[in-house]
């Protein structure tokens, strides 16, 4: 009972993450520091919270040099590691092997719609580009990618599963 009721508040607090970062490219240190409790708590429920604290310690300065390597954004560092303690340390694995799955789709997706919204944009223009410069140009004019949105997609899609 309590594990649903944690695992419901924790989806609602991605979807307002997922929401917040497709509007404002940012997510909210309150929705991260609200799921980091939950997770916790989901642990001391399970009865691993001493496994979770220490894959916590693991974890969390892997993250962090994603950030300082720029592989992630901060918003999303603090997102994946509140997530860290939410499932059991065997789950973690598929848990981010699942975001990473919406990761790539919703790259997928964002890439090919920008590129049909540019090559529209080109033929009403009727500008004549080499390759190379199209390639740097359509590279450097990507948006960044609201990768909150997989997080919660792909969190939610891991423990509805880890639920049922």
């Amino acid at each position: 009972m309590l594990r649903d009721l944690i695992f419901s508040a924790v989806s609602f607090s991605l979807l307002i993450a997922a929401l917040t970062d497709l509007k404002t490219r940012t997510i909210s240190n309150s929705v991260s520091v609200v799921v980091i409790v939950l997770s916790f708590l989901a642990a001391w429920d399970r009865g691993g919270l001493s496994a979770s604290i220490f894959v916590f310690f693991i974890l969390a300065p892997v993250f962090y040099l994603l950030w300082i390597l720029r592989v992630f954004g901060g918003g999303d560092v603090k997102l994946l590691i509140s997530l860290i303690p939410l499932v059991p340390p065997g789950r973690l694995f598929s848990l981010f092997f699942t975001i990473a799955l919406v990761g790539a789709i919703l790259a997928v997706v964002y890439i090919t719609r920008f590129m049909a919204l540019g090559l529209s944009r080109r033929n009403q223009i009727n500008v004549k580009y080499s390759r190379d410069k199209q390639l740097n140009s359509v590279a450097s004019r990507l948006p960044e990618l609201p990768y909150g949105v997989a997080i919660a997609v792909g969190t939610i899609i891991n423990i509805t599963h880890f639920i049922g």
